[in-house]
């Protein structure tokens, strides 16, 4: 049977304690790696919500364009998507140049803003098109 001598009692509840504590640390570390995990992952799920309802608004800003061939008028409105409200805004279609600086009459560039808050912060997208409308015929 094996003895421990009167020199080493006492060491065990030591070695013991030291490893329940470098436990503790090493659960730590990987609790907190786990919270900034969640947080970036958040983040990225409302950049790319962003990203999709901006796209979707310039598709139906394209179909007015389409079906009208002319640009609508510069509008917000506000999306909810997963507790958080985007605010998605037009922009004033520019009339776009060449490299010269003349105008190009029928090519316009339009922007839409997404705009929403995280953690507190402001963030926003901006996503841009150009869209050409047919010269009429008279």
């Amino acid at each position: 049977m094996l003895r421990i001598s009167s020199n080493q009692r006492g060491w065990v509840f030591i070695d013991a304690l030291i490893g329940m504590v470098i436990v503790a640390l090493a659960l730590t570390a990987l609790a907190m790696a786990y919270r900034q995990t969640a947080v970036v992952s958040a983040s990225a799920t409302n950049y790319l919500r962003a990203v999709y309802i901006a796209q979707e608004a310039l598709d139906n800003l394209k179909g007015q364009v389409d079906n009208t061939q002319n640009l609508p008028n510069p509008s917000s409105y506000h999306v909810e998507r997963g507790n958080i409200v985007y605010d998605v805004i037009y922009s004033l279609p520019a009339a776009t140049t060449d490299r010269l600086g003349n105008a190009i009459t029928n090519l316009f560039s339009y922007s839409v803003t997404v705009q929403w808050t995280e953690n507190g912060q402001a963030v926003q997208i901006v996503v841009s098109s150009y869209y050409y409308l047919t010269p009429s015929s008279t």
